[in-house]
């Protein structure tokens, strides 16, 4: 028997096709693969489920937080190198925001926020513009 492509679903123990019955996708054009909704499952499972969906949305609004933090301050002013763990100060500028060296208690500018580079060329925020003021 000559062997099918791989991308033909073919069972053969039967000797048919039988996309159509798997109960899953197997080409672009196939029936939609729907997953069970996490209120069908037992009372047991489902309290990990919710407890790992919720783990996983805070990790990805926590990234989100990093993405517009990097963002903000990629598009920010600056006339110097950063250097990698240094602590840096974000300020609102009239046109742009800038990042600076000097420490919001010692300049009155209007100060978003501390940042530090991460070695993987990430900014992270430090502190707020409340933590200004404990300085």
């Amino acid at each position: 028997m000559k062997k099918k492509p791989d991308n033909i679903i073919f069972d053969y123990n039967n000797n048919e096709y039988d996309a159509f019955k798997k109960p899953y996708p197997t080409s672009f054009n196939s029936k939609i693969f729907k997953p069970e909704k996490i209120n069908n499952f037992k009372s047991d499972t489902q309290h990990y489920f919710h407890s790992k969906f919720f783990e996983i949305k805070e990790k990805y609004e926590s990234l989100m937080e990093e993405v517009e933090w990097s963002l903000l301050i990629q598009q920010s002013k600056y006339n110097f190198n950063p250097i990698v763990g240094k602590e840096y100060y974000l300020y609102k500028g009239e046109k742009n925001n800038f990042l600076s060296l000097i420490k919001p208690h010692e300049w009155k500018g209007e100060f978003i926020g501390t940042f530090k580079l991460t070695t993987k060329n990430i900014w992270i925020k430090i502190n707020s513009k409340c933590q200004k003021d404990q300085k």
